[in-house]
């Protein structure tokens, strides 16, 4: 795994907030959807340690552990395997397009371009959202706890997972969590979830 603390530099909020700018009118458009639930709170997202890398950024594999700095990415981030992050990991921004085979977040996320996701989008956080100003793309989506999917930009997916039922911007679900492994208690165990999708193993019976 990269260590992203040789490739990335620190960055204060005033610096981060500044990075935002540009995408004033785009947010302000988001805030005022009557489609998407959401709130874009930039003093929340540019609080904290945060660290940036200034340009295009390829991975294999992208863990955020828990007291990890937010990561700034001013440029397309693309991660050939499994994006982790992990219960109380920084916010992970993207200021172009993100792309992964496979994404498991408990916490933060914003892109200001499109979200590919090949293969599972796993979202486990009622106090933070999935924001994505672009479309967003997966092959399928899966709330736990409530999380929201802000997707400004559209979405599609081939089967969308909302494990309590009635979580907001999620109207197409096709399924419950039943259709979950036990492995993942009912989606509660976003480790178990993000071993799994490592490993090759379905998240879904």
């Amino acid at each position: 795994m990269t260590d992203l603390r040789k490739i990335t530099t620190p960055i204060d909020e005033a610096g981060a907030i500044e990075l935002f700018r540009p995408l004033a009118q785009a947010i302000d458009r988001a805030a005022a959807s009557k489609t998407v639930d959401g709130v874009i709170d930039l003093v929340s997202v540019c609080s904290g340690a945060m660290r940036l890398h200034d340009g295009p950024l390829e991975l294999d594999g992208l863990h955020l552990a828990a007291g990890d700095p937010t990561l700034i990415v001013r440029g397309d981030l693309t991660v050939r395997g499994v994006i982790e992050q992990s219960f109380r990991a920084g916010f992970l921004i993207v200021f172009g397009h993100l792309r992964a085979a496979h994404l498991v977040t408990t916490a933060q996320i914003f892109v200001s371009g499109d979200l590919t996701v090949e293969h599972t989008l796993f979202g486990n956080c009622t106090n933070y959202a999935t924001i994505v100003l672009g479309h967003t793309q997966a092959e399928t989506v899966v709330s736990a706890k409530e999380h929201y999917f802000c997707c400004y930009g559209g979405r599609t997916a081939s089967r969308v997972v909302d494990c309590y039922g009635d979580t907001p911007n999620l109207d197409d679900r096709t399924d419950g969590q039943e259709v979950l492994v036990d492995e993942v208690d009912g989606g509660h165990h976003a480790v178990a979830v993000a071993s799994l999708l490592r490993a090759g193993r379905a998240i879904l019976r």
